[in-house]
């Protein structure tokens, strides 16, 4: 096939991007897959360092590390490569849209999930929560050092034990959580169920009676406030029933 005959050629001879792009056009073969499909093969094969380093894109394209050497050029990255690679950045905008629609997600599916789906979930809103109670602004006066607290946009560093406390989650298992996410998919199936929704305000099928509760929550000082529109009517299939876990 296309790919084959795609990956014969990108071991036949070193190509640059624009050779290997060039190459699919003539063969009709998108040169991504045709590449990742001719990995197992390669003698030597050259990836940026994020790739490299992050375990599970790593897994993804195919790259083994096992019983082959590593050439890392320009290693004085690898420290600043590594810390952008597992950061992330999450803001008071994001914590509301996803509380709001995993909430409506769980009114809409209550009473389909099991009671152990039910318990994580709400820990995830729970963890949610937590963190937009961080980060909203402290009251002047409301404890010692307040005059040294940073005032709205400001940045603050924190332990994780520190971080843990002030959020109240100390008490909670993340790992376990984490596991929870990772098995069920929930942030697939919370995306297909969104995006049905749109759909749905799309194409103008939306009813009028089906408005659901908005979630408010006050984060950096300003007021957000997030509305989906109402709910598309069940499909089978796996986006709409969540993982359900053997007790």
């Amino acid at each position: 096939g296309p790919l084959e005959n795609f990956r014969d050629i990108a071991l036949s001879n070193v190509q640059d991007i624009e050779q290997l792009v060039g190459v699919g056009r003539e063969l009709k073969a998108c040169p991504y897959y045709g590449v990742r499909y001719a990995i197992p093969a390669a003698q030597l094969v050259v990836l940026p360092y994020n790739t490299l380093l992050h375990s599970h894109t790593r897994e993804a394209v195919g790259v083994k590390l096992k019983d082959n050497v590593v050439i890392i050029d320009e290693a004085h990255n690898l420290l600043d490569t590594i810390s952008n690679v597992y950061s992330v950045e999450i803001t008071g905008a994001h914590l509301t849209k996803a509380h709001s629609q995993l909430s409506q997600y769980l009114e809409r599916y209550r009473s389909r999930l099991k009671a152990k789906n039910l318990m994580y979930i709400n820990q995830i809103l729970y963890i949610h929560n937590s963190f937009l109670k961080i980060l909203e602004p402290k009251k002047s006066g409301e404890h010692k050092g307040a005059a040294q607290e940073s005032d709205e946009g400001s940045s603050q560093l924190l332990h994780l034990n520190d971080f843990l406390f002030s959020a109240s989650m100390d008490n909670v298992n993340l790992f376990k959580i984490l596991r929870y996410c990772k098995r069920s998919q929930i942030s697939k199936k919370l995306n297909g169920f969104v995006d049905r929704y749109f759909e749905v305000q799309s194409v103008g099928k939306a009813t009028t009676g089906d408005i659901p509760v908005s979630h408010k929550t006050r984060t950096r000082g300003n007021l957000q406030k997030q509305r989906l529109p109402p709910p598309a009517p069940p499909t089978p299939g796996p986006a709409a029933t969540p993982h359900q876990p053997n007790s």
